[in-house]
């Protein structure tokens, strides 16, 4: 049997979320489509920075995986934190969806997302707990 030690369970994690994140707004659970004349809707924009902080979210899994040293693991794993909720207020707050609340964006998008993210923080919380105590 192997065994993973929990620094590198969180990195797997991390980096699941990281790539659904990325490929959510395009693939998984798409954005709204652009409006007849060709312009955008603002969950589009939302979708962008989505696939961005996902980005951002693999990459720091992946430092997670392969670095040794304890302490910047403790620090990757509170700029996840950062992120996650970064990611939560793109959807809530900072650009959103579309104000219809049968709108893709707002019925399929945004709840996954929130829920990736959601999920992230609180793994993220509960390994820099861990590693306090031990």
């Amino acid at each position: 049997m192997i065994k993973m030690s929990r620094k590198k369970i969180l990195g797997y994690i991390s980096a699941i979320i990281g790539i659904l994140l990325v490929l959510a707004p395009k693939f998984i659970t798409p954005v709204c489509p652009p409006m007849e004349n060709g312009m955008f809707m603002k969950c589009h924009w939302m979708g962008n920075m989505t696939i961005g902080i996902g980005a951002v979210i693999l990459v720091l899994a992946i430092i997670l995986i392969v670095v040794k040293d304890s302490k910047i693991s403790l620090g990757l794993s509170i700029s996840n934190i950062a992120i996650g909720i970064l990611e939560i207020l793109n959807t809530q707050v900072l650009i959103g969806g579309c104000m219809k609340a049968d709108m893709a964006c707002r019925a399929i998008t945004i709840p996954f997302c929130t829920l990736l993210s959601g999920i992230l923080v609180l793994v993220n919380i509960y390994y820099c707990m861990k590693e306090r105590h031990s």
